[in-house]
């Protein structure tokens, strides 16, 4: 999927523990598991919440970001698992060859 954009992408209760909307866009350009190319970024258009995902990666190394802005009772705390989890700010950096990636993570959760 070289590149998509979804105005209007309604996420279920079952799935976000209540119901949310969402804009999606990006693209996607995956020719094996060993050879990624990702840039996908989401907003809520009901209410506060941006997601935002940059990945590649092939045979020989991994450079991704990913960054989350969510409010309390938000989808990842119901998708993950997490009830009570409150506000998130998460930034997730990688970066480098697969046997020594560099992780940087940077993360705010309070209820």
């Amino acid at each position: 999927m070289r590149r998509f954009d979804l105005e209007d992408v309604r996420l279920g209760a079952e799935l976000a523990g209540r119901a949310a909307r969402v804009s999606l866009r990006g693209g996607m350009d995956m020719r094996s598991l060993d050879n990624t190319l990702a840039d996908v970024s989401a907003r809520r258009i009901d209410g506060d919440g941006e997601y935002a995902m940059h990945l590649k990666f092939d045979a020989k190394r991994m450079d991704g970001t990913l960054s989350v802005h969510e409010p309390a009772s938000g989808p990842l705390e119901n998708i993950l698992k997490l009830p009570g989890l409150g506000a998130l700010d998460a930034n997730v950096r990688i970066n480098g060859p697969h046997e020594t990636e560099l992780i940087d993570l940077k993360l705010t959760a309070a209820s």
